[in-house]
């Protein structure tokens, strides 16, 4: 199997197209993890396949489908955060390597944790 060109992807190469790429939490409870799903579709001409994805913390937790994505069809990045320990305004990336166009694809979540009683 040849090897994924992860720095210059074709003219056909696949191409992500997520529903949001920033998800807002909103104001949510310290000691939870709370989570979402960035739907995408394939709307290129190969397969997308994802190499990583890599969240900007360790509270942040990134999964992906390890299989290759077809053009036309779709699939879920799962994201979940951990608000433990993490009082505040929140704003974290999820950066995707992959053979799609978009290069990285970066991913943002956004909230703020707090404390209640």
């Amino acid at each position: 199997m040849p090897e994924l060109d992860l720095i210059h992807p074709g003219p056909n190469a696949g191409i992500f197209e997520f529903n949001e790429e920033t998800h807002d939490f909103g104001v949510v409870p310290e000691g939870n993890p709370v989570e979402c799903d960035f739907h995408f579709k394939n709307t290129g001409k190969e397969p997308i396949t994802i190499k990583e994805a890599h969240a900007s913390c360790g509270c942040t937790i990134p999964t992906y489908p390890k299989e290759p994505i077809a053009p036309g069809n779709s699939a879920d990045v799962h994201v979940v955060f951990n608000t433990k320990g993490r009082l505040g305004v929140i704003k974290k990336e999820i950066t995707i390597t992959s053979n799609a166009k978009q290069q990285p694809m970066t991913l943002h979540i956004a909230g703020e944790v707090k404390e209640m009683h």
